[in-house]
């Protein structure tokens, strides 16, 4: 049995925006947070040490999310208002590539794994659509998907009969998205949620969303004290 260490309070000297986590190469956890003055931080979240900042973004970082490269290297991707979204080695806090396409702010950001191994990125933007990316690869999104016109607050992958999908939670819906730049659809929905209030993805109560599946087909969205139910199949 391990022992559970007491909480530790990182002394971020700025409001954190989004929060991710990782492991590294010799199997030491690691916190990594986006900030509203531009910056990224990497800490030991039983120490509270600072090992890294991630410089680069010219506008707030609003979202974070981390993965492992071809190598096996923990990497981390964010997502800013400037527009973008950048991939860093946290070891070292370069800027190992910038991935530009959204035409506002940037707004969240998820990664992950297909059962190949083929790591991808999708990211949720204010100007209404998700960009699915390589992260390990300079160039233009893989896919754009698009939404019903609000900000996508949130992005979450899951998985469903052996098939990722992509749920994003917007102002007054939650859609679901196929990501497979192989899939000829031109980025519309498989599933439209509309919401009954204009608020209820907007807000504290959402900070974090969720998915799960389950075998007839039903996939649940939820965030908060709120519960959206979605038929896809």
């Amino acid at each position: 049995m391990c022992a559970v260490p007491e909480c530790c309070r990182l002394p971020t000297e700025d409001k954190s925006a989004c929060l991710a986590s990782y492991h590294t190469a010799e199997g030491q956890p690691r916190v990594v947070n986006g900030s509203y003055r531009k910056v990224g931080r990497v800490w030991d979240p039983f120490t509270g040490e600072k090992y890294v900042d991630l410089l680069g973004h010219t506008a707030p970082v609003q979202g974070i999310a981390t993965f492992n490269d071809d190598a096996l290297h923990a990497r981390v991707i964010t997502s800013s208002r400037d527009h973008t979204l950048k991939v860093y080695d946290p070891s070292t806090g370069d800027v190992l590539r910038t991935l530009a396409g959204h035409e506002q702010w940037v707004k969240c950001v998820a990664t992950y794994t297909l059962r190949d191994g083929t790591v991808r990125a999708v990211s949720g933007s204010h100007d209404g659509t998700l960009r699915v990316w390589d992260p390990n690869k300079e160039g233009e999104a893989m896919k754009v998907l698009v939404g019903r016109g609000d900000t996508i607050m949130f992005v979450v992958p899951f998985e469903l009969n052996g098939k990722v999908y992509v749920a994003g939670a917007a102002i007054r819906s939650v859609m679901i998205w196929d990501p497979d730049p192989e899939v000829q659809d031109g980025g519309i929905p498989v599933a439209v949620g509309i919401t009954e209030s204009e608020r209820v993805i907007k807000g504290p109560n959402f900070s974090m969303v969720g998915a799960t599946s389950e075998k007839n087909g039903v996939v649940r969205i939820f965030g908060g004290e709120k519960k959206h139910r979605i038929f896809v199949f």
